[in-house]
């Protein structure tokens, strides 16, 4: 299930549902509830993404976030917003977005409009800027603990606390400590990753940024709650999805269209840390009609080939951030002064490799029963407008549908899908659904196995089980569904209140290609 993150904030004594985003600096809402005590100015400002805008004049409010309140916040009121984010939103009671990036000049564009239209005026401070200046003894520091989702649910519950650490997390502190890479202008999350390791093969990483600082061997990463998918390079794609049996790469949508039994084994390293990834943080599940009418489902990949952006080589959303405890220090920034403030985060890796393939096994295949029937090999080129090379057809493909996600039930009777046995490559294989697949012996037939070369033996262990594909991959998140609002506790510091989370089920489908709210490719701007 594809999640959207989202907490309470409170302006002018309105509640409102935001989006949480690491990956930006801003505050906007946009709603019908009128605010009685609220100033608006007339200093413009756009704030642009890569698949989206928001653009309007600065106003002023009391606000109120977690346990702490600013009697004067700097945000966007019923700001012009484009129409792919306002569609998304609507869908799940989304009302706009809470940036909780740095609160410098260069990342606020609020913040630089205010200055530069008053010389210098500090009043368009972000949310989080204000509140640690208001109080100087907590520590400048959020940390963060997103809860995950099966298949087959719709809410779930995360944590974020200003200023200390989530309860039972403390131990973070001794991880090591990954120092926020400080690339152009603009502030970022980015810290510096290791090693990308898939299927027991480590892929030479190489920055494509321009900056002599970045170790050899390490590319930058972007922490980014604000983007639910992932955005690597494409030869780390291509090595993540094409050893998949049954990958197609769908070229107009830039992603691949996958049986939904697959998966693959992947690790990153940061800080000699490793960071295993869940099988369900892979793939999402969607139905879709055939040229011909015919309904069936297939998995999408989550993680997408992108060329690196500026001041960052990948984009780490949520796909990964639900694999970790995330505590990010912001150090003593200022707004006239961007790389004085050593800000750093540390991360605690939160899944087991051995447990999340059991789960991966048994949720997908729990899944799959209230789905359409899964899209056979033919119909996935169908869906990508090619031919099938394996095809004695020589006719060409019809002309593929866009692909459209659906939460509509459908009858168990009539939409078990078949898991076609896929051929070995790389290895990588893939479990078959109709047979009485026992998930403890899976799991610790693959907990035995190491990288691909050790394959042979796990195979033969597992091969009165049907075929099973190492793994990682198949994030199972419903293609476009998805969008559940994760309602969040708040631990604060100072009285170590706990706010009980809201929940919200997902009332509609959206569109199977990450949502224009989620997934800003150029959110940053110099």
């Amino acid at each position: 299930m594809n999640l959207l993150y989202m907490a309470n904030v409170t302006l002018g004594g309105v509640d409102f549902q935001v989006q949480m985003d690491t990956g930006s600096s801003d505050l906007w809402v946009v709603s019908e509830k009128p605010i009685s005590n609220i100033n608006t100015t007339d200093i413009p400002v756009n704030i642009t993404y890569g698949l989206g805008y928001t653009a309007g004049n600065v106003s002023y409010a009391p606000m109120e976030f977690a346990s702490y309140s600013v009697p004067s916040q700097a945000f966007l009121f019923n700001a012009s917003v484009d129409q792919g984010t306002l569609d998304s939103y609507a869908k799940v009671g989304a009302q706009g977005l809470i940036g909780l990036g740095f609160d410098t000049q260069y990342s606020s564009f609020i913040v630089n409009a205010v200055a530069n239209r008053t010389h210098g005026d500090t009043s368009g401070r972000s949310a989080l800027g204000n509140i640690f200046k208001q109080n100087p003894s907590t520590p400048n520091s959020l940390s963060l603990l997103f809860s995950r989702t099966n298949d087959l649910e719709s809410t779930a519950n995360g944590t974020f606390a200003i200023g200390e650490e989530v309860e039972g997390y403390e131990n973070v502190t001794q991880t090591p400590r990954l120092e926020r890479t400080f690339v152009g202008k603009g502030s970022i999350w980015g810290v510096l990753m290791d090693e990308l390791n898939i299927n027991g093969h480590s892929l030479p990483l190489v920055s494509a940024l321009n900056d002599s600082s970045i170790p050899k061997g390490k590319v930058v990463t972007l922490l980014d709650t604000g983007t639910s998918g992932a955005q690597i390079s494409i030869e780390a794609a291509k090595m993540i999805y094409e050893n998949m049996p049954g990958a197609v790469y769908n070229a107009p949508d830039n992603q691949w269209l996958l049986p939904c039994n697959v998966s693959t084994n992947v690790t990153l390293t940061f800080g000699g840390q490793k960071f295993p990834i869940h099988p369900l943080d892979f793939s999402e599940v969607a139905d879709t009609p055939l040229p011909n009418g015919k309904n069936v489902s297939v998995c999408v990949s989550t993680w997408t080939p992108s060329p690196s952006e500026g001041q960052m080589d990948y984009i780490l959303g949520d796909v990964f951030l639900r694999n970790a405890y995330t505590s990010f220090h912001y150090g003593n920034i200022t707004l006239a002064d961007d790389n004085n403030g050593n800000p750093f985060v540390h991360m605690l890796p939160l899944t087991n490799a051995e447990t999340a393939w059991a789960d991966f096994i048994k949720s997908r295949q729990e899944t799959m029963k209230k789905h359409a029937p899964e899209a056979t090999r033919e119909e996935l080129y169908q869906l990508a407008n090619m031919s099938n090379p394996d095809s004695s057809s020589s006719g060409a493909s019809a002309t593929a549908s866009p692909l459209v996600s659906t939460s509509t039930s459908i009858d168990v009777a009539t939409s078990v899908s078949t898991f076609s046995p896929a051929a070995s490559t790389s290895g990588a294989k893939a479990f078959n659904k109709d047979e009485d697949v026992s998930v403890d012996k899976v799991a610790s037939a693959l907990s035995d196995s190491g990288s691909s070369s050790d394959v042979t033996p796990l195979l033969q262990r597992l091969d009165k089980y049907g075929p099973v594909v190492l793994g990682l991959l198949a994030g199972n998140i419903i293609v476009g569904i998805a969008l559940c609002i994760l309602g969040f506790s708040f631990c604060m510091k100072r009285d170590r209140r706990t706010i009980s989370p809201s929940y919200a089920p997902v009332r509609e489908t959206v569109a199977p290609n990450f949502e224009h709210a989620e997934s800003f490719i150029n959110k940053y701007h110099d």
